[in-house]
């Protein structure tokens, strides 16, 4: 695979699984969603899934997956302080 479409792969996992343990596990009733995407971005990072499966996490999570996500979280950042 080529490096847009582990970038989609990486985003798909990254806005879907929070939200399918949310629905699906029904935690909406003791955990907000915040919540539920905090949980999984650390289960989703290298201390977790890439010490599971170092060969899964080295696959997605290339790094230039890796800079193209920090360029989208550091947008995000900005965009969220300029709204705040």
């Amino acid at each position: 695979m080529n490096t847009t479409e582990l970038f989609l792969v990486a985003m798909l996992a990254v806005f879907t699984l929070p939200y399918a343990v949310w629905r699906l596990g029904r935690t909406d009733y003791w955990a907000p969603l915040v919540v539920v995407q905090i949980i999984t971005g650390i289960l989703l990072g290298p201390g977790v899934l890439g010490a599971l499966w170092p060969a899964a996490y080295g696959t997605v999570f290339t790094p230039a997956v890796i800079g193209a996500l920090n360029g989208i979280a550091w947008w995000a950042v900005m965009l969220f302080v300029w709204i705040a």
